[in-house]
């Protein structure tokens, strides 16, 4: 494995584990309290995970795969599988629908359903941690 094989797949395992935890622990939690405390804790979550570390683990994947094409490594069909996976299910989810989702949230002049954004915001949030586990898998057969 190159040493951009290497980080792709450490960037899939970062992003896997963020998603997890918000599947697992962090969206059951903040869906058993009261609406508008739940609320401003996912919009303050929202706002923190806006930061260098969580985009560049988030964008990397594109970028170290575009490394790896233009310095002629090469890459089998997994890898290629992972990427497509990895575009599609985490980065094209998240800009679908998570995002949207976060930005009614983040506006207080829309009044949102808890119970219902809980659960959309999660139905999306695994489907980001299903692609990313298989993403990863992908990566390091």
């Amino acid at each position: 494995m190159s040493i951009f094989q290497i980080v792709y797949v450490l960037c899939l395992a970062i992003q896997l584990g963020f998603y997890f935890s918000f599947s697992n622990t962090i969206m059951p939690v903040l869906g058993k309290q009261a609406g508008n405390v739940g609320q401003r804790i996912m919009q303050d979550i929202n706002k923190q995970v806006e930061n260098d570390r969580f985009l560049g683990s988030f964008f990397a994947p594109i970028f170290l795969f575009i490394a790896l094409i233009l310095l002629g490594n090469p890459i089998d069909w997994q890898m290629y599988l992972s990427f497509v996976i990895y575009f599609v299910g985490v980065i094209g989810v998240t800009i679908a629908f998570n995002m949207p989702l976060n930005r009614q949230l983040a506006n207080r002049k829309i009044r949102i359903d808890w119970t219902d954004f809980v659960q959309q915001w999660s139905r999306w949030n695994h489907v980001r941690t299903g692609s990313a586990l298989v993403a990863l898998a992908l990566a390091i057969s």
